[in-house]
């Protein structure tokens, strides 16, 4: 063997060997230039552990088409009696992904009974339209964006359409019927872009005013009490080494906007740890029937002082937040969340699992259920 086949079996071995302890070693286009040029064969990463019907992603994979959706948030939401949710957390936190994995389900049935309609006067239905069938496919797969609009803040407001069963007595009789009943709510999940987090903390650490507009239009939303506010703050768990250090940026900027009481109104607030089927102890990945007590472990240990933050949301406004507790004891059954989208490859393509996406729309319905404003 000469010195140049030497150096080319070497280097295969060294790309399957990463992959096979990581298959979110690359991106797609990174593998399909080394099966293009014949570093690697489809054979290579077969043994390396990727399934066979993933493979053909590799190939077929493009980006989802989000970027060039250029619809508007208006400064002020002049409706009352909407159900908002909000949802927070730094580029890269998934938290996008998961906005399109609860739309696509509620979409394709995946909580029975459960549906949802464009609204009169609704906001951002093409970016709602993209998340809900742009990044989930049809046949299952996801295709991760490396980007998402830059719109600092999406608006998406519609009809959460529910089949209620209702049981009644007939009045002539002892019989128990059931009546089934079509209820209609309309609610709103606004997008809130990494970006803006970023702005509101380096304004306040420079002492500067910049995006003035973004920022009037977001305490417009918050302050605004005709509407019910949820908060979903996403954190996502491959980043604790990263330099951005999203958990300070969380941490000041939930101090800022509580201290000029922008949280006033909240209802609830939940904390979602994303990507984790990465989850990981002692080097070994944590079962999924594990994940959720893993989450709120990390969470306490970890994430501490982003909880007393947060719990300062609470105990400063009363306004029984984090599962209505004032105190440190918290239960964190609750409130903490694990999140995935499934099993992912190459960073950008995922055979998609719906159950973490059930589990919000399962507390959307609790929230839209507690109330007995019906919009029809």
């Amino acid at each position: 063997m000469n010195s140049t086949d030497f150096i080319k079996l070497k280097l295969k071995k060294d790309i399957i060997d990463a992959i096979s302890d990581d298959q979110n070693v690359a991106i797609p286009i990174d593998i399909r230039q080394k099966l293009d040029s014949g570093v690697i064969s489809i054979r290579d990463l077969e043994n390396a552990g990727i399934p066979d019907d993933i493979i053909p992603h590799i190939f077929s994979y493009s980006e989802p088409n989000l970027l060039s959706i250029q619809d508007k948030t208006p400064d002020k939401i002049i409706e009352s009696d909407i159900l908002e949710f909000y949802f927070w957390g730094l580029a890269s936190s998934g938290k996008t992904c998961a906005l399109a994995s609860i739309l696509h389900t509620i979409q394709s049935g995946g909580i029975a009974g459960v549906g949802f309609e464009s609204a009169d006067n609704s906001y951002n239905d093409a970016y709602l339209q993209s998340l809900k069938d742009e990044i989930i496919k049809s046949n299952g797969i996801a295709y991760f964006p490396n980007l998402t609009p830059s719109g600092i803040i999406k608006y998406m407001s519609f009809k959460l359409i529910q089949q209620i069963e209702k049981k009644n007595k007939k009045f002539w009789s002892n019989e128990i019927i059931t009546l089934k009943e079509i209820q209609k709510r309309k609610i709103a999940f606004i997008d809130l872009s990494g970006e803006l987090i970023r702005i509101i903390v380096d304004n306040d650490v420079n002492k500067v005013n910049t995006h003035i507009d973004d920022i009037k239009t977001l305490k417009n939303l918050l302050n605004n009490g005709r509407n019910r506010k949820i908060h979903f703050f996403f954190i996502d768990y491959d980043r604790d080494n990263d330099s951005l250090n999203q958990i300070a940026y969380l941490e000041r900027m939930i101090k800022i906007l509580n201290k000029e009481k922008s949280f006033v109104k909240t209802e609830f607030i939940y904390i979602v740890i994303t990507k984790s089927d990465m989850f990981r102890k002692n080097g070994n990945i944590i079962p999924t029937n594990q994940r959720r007590d893993f989450a709120k472990t990390l969470f306490n240990d970890k994430y501490h002082n982003l909880y007393l933050n947060l719990l300062a949301v609470c105990t400063d406004h009363q306004n029984g937040c984090i599962n209505g507790d004032k105190n440190l004891q918290v239960e964190l059954d609750n409130y903490i969340l694990d999140f995935s989208m499934g099993d992912v490859y190459f960073k950008r393509i995922c055979k998609f699992n719906p159950d973490s996406a059930r589990e919000i729309i399962k507390i959307l319905i609790h929230k839209v259920n507690t109330t007995d404003e019906i919009y029809e």
